[in-house]
């Protein structure tokens, strides 16, 4: 099993994509992907520093409260296929993300969530067609996988 965790770490971390499992508070407890290192400590809508970074608008260009973001729907339940695209600024400029965030439960049967991340800048494929029908089977089966999972994990994990 640890061979197969390894593998897909390894191929995660090749493509414009985070991958990242959150706590019932909103705590990230394991992060993968190419674009791992772009998350902090926390889902950026309980972080105001990390919040600035990240800006989500709706079809009219009004600004998304960050109660409405991906994560902190997720943790209330709400599963929302489609996610939200939304920009992402750091040193390095500003960057067009997808994000998907699906409800999942921890050890203790809290709500926690399972987040995709994917980059739609220029050298990134679209999330659009098929690429949405890939990540709302990804993002399904990995939180199929998370709760089936921690059943099986020592309560050693870090429960923020």
């Amino acid at each position: 099993m640890a061979d197969i965790a390894g593998r897909l770490a390894a191929v995660l971390d090749e493509l414009p994509v985070a991958i990242a499992l959150v706590s019932a508070t909103g705590h990230f407890l394991g992060k993968a992907g190419g674009m791992a290192h772009l998350l902090g400590d926390v889902i950026p809508s309980h972080d105001p520093h990390e919040a600035s970074r990240w800006s989500f608008t709706d079809a009219r260009g009004v600004s998304i409260p960050r109660s409405d973001w991906p994560s902190p729907r997720a943790l209330r339940g709400e599963r929302v296929y489609g996610g939200l695209i939304g920009t992402y600024r750091d040193s390095s400029g500003e960057r067009r993300m997808k994000v998907i965030s699906m409800p999942t439960l921890d050890p203790t049967s809290e709500v926690a969530t399972v987040v995709f991340i994917q980059s739609l800048d220029v050298k990134s494929r679209s999330a659009a067609g098929s690429h949405h029908d890939l990540q709302q089977r990804l993002i399904d089966e990995l939180a199929k996988a998370v709760t089936t999972g921690w059943r099986d994990l020592p309560l050693a994990i870090d429960q923020r």
